[in-house]
């Protein structure tokens, strides 16, 4: 007779659920909780500033032509390109 996989996968979860009743990591979710809000208006700077950038680069450089380093994943010619041209630039990824 063998165990359920999907139950073995329950008794795991729980047993990483019962760590959250120490007071450490009761303290840093809560923490985590109450920083919410002013983690969303960190984001909403960062949204600010990615439109204005954005805006900016499609006027700017929205006619420039294609080479090395200006792609058809990678340019400002359209605001959403722009827009993931900048969140490249941010992350400094390379997708």
């Amino acid at each position: 007779m063998s165990a359920n996989p999907g139950a073995l996968r329950l008794l795991r979860l729980l047993r990483t659920v019962r760590l959250l009743n120490t007071r450490t990591l009761k303290k840093l979710f809560t923490t985590l909780v109450l920083c919410l809000p002013a983690l969303s208006n960190v984001l909403a700077l960062l949204l600010l500033l990615f439109t204005v950038f954005a805006v900016a680069g499609v006027s700017m450089f929205g006619e420039a032509p294609r080479g090395a380093n200006i792609t058809s994943y990678a340019n400002f010619e359209h605001f959403g390109w722009a827009m993931l041209t900048l969140f490249r630039c941010a992350t400094g990824e390379d997708w």
